[in-house]
């Protein structure tokens, strides 16, 4: 496990860690009190105020941008689509077409194994299975079926693919602070990457498919659920995090991370 980066077991739970959970099971009962009628019913406050149709295929993951006007859609039709929530209109997309989805030799033999077995071309398409917005409302981070993750910036032609999957990424969540964002896959790795251009700064490989992730809005915690029903915690290295991130992978080997090079 690398420095700086690891996982919290039951035993970690102590001093700060304590608090945290603490408090969330505090605004958990809150919440809960302030959504219960007097009559014991639960209200509910919520109703649908739109739908956004143009996916030939499920929507197969979703994102919102932290201003709250902007939606983003990524589908199983291999398209990535932004909408404008107030207009209710489509206002990008993104077209992941057929091609040979691997650099590398290995990864390559591994993919047409896959499609063998699934009775699928070598040059299949490229479905989508996770997204994240990048808070800063610069970029978008993509995962694929193809084990690719893709990076590209929502106005201009910037795009970054990342290659350190060896399987589909399941799913991808960026830190709040923007400057580093982890993704997830069936290869039962969690990666930790810079902000665009994926330097890799943390990776971890858990003993199963790692299903699920989300980052704590001070950036201290990252958590995964996993095909062996558990939820694993891992704990950054806090305000340093950031600054790893922005110098890039010399500080991430000053600080004793692996940087993926």
């Amino acid at each position: 496990m690398d420095r700086g980066w690891r996982p919290l077991g039951p035993g970690a739970w102590r001093g700060s860690g304590k608090k945290v959970v603490a408090k969330l099971v505090e605004r958990a009962e809150r919440l809960g009190a302030e959504a219960q009628r007097p009559d014991g019913e639960t209200r509910l406050q919520s109703h649908v105020t739109g739908q956004f149709q143009g996916h030939t295929d499920g929507a197969s993951c979703i994102d919102i941008s932290h201003d709250g006007t902007k939606l983003w859609t990524g589908g199983l039709d291999n398209t990535v689509r932004s909408w404008d929530l107030r207009e209710g209109r489509q206002l990008q997309q993104h077209d992941f077409t057929s091609q040979d989805l691997s650099s590398s030799f290995g990864s390559r033999l591994l993919l047409r194994a896959e499609n063998a077995e699934l009775g699928l071309s070598p040059l299949h398409p490229l479905q989508i299975f996770s997204l994240g917005y990048c808070p800063t409302g610069e970029w978008l981070a993509v995962g694929m079926e193809s084990s690719n993750v893709e990076v590209l910036h929502h106005t201009k032609p910037d795009k970054y693919q990342l290659h350190l999957h060896e399987s589909c990424v399941l799913s991808l969540k960026f830190a709040y602070c923007g400057k580093w964002f982890v993704s997830t896959g069936k290869d039962n790795l969690l990666n930790a990457w810079r902000t665009p251009y994926g330097a890799s700064i943390f990776q971890s490989k858990e003993s199963s498919s790692v299903l699920s992730c989300d980052i704590s809005a001070d950036d201290k915690y990252i958590v995964t659920g996993s095909g062996d029903k558990k939820a694993t915690v891992y704990e950054t290295p806090g305000p340093g995090a950031p600054r790893m991130a922005e110098d890039g992978p010399q500080a991430a080997e000053r600080s004793g991370l692996r940087s993926g090079r």
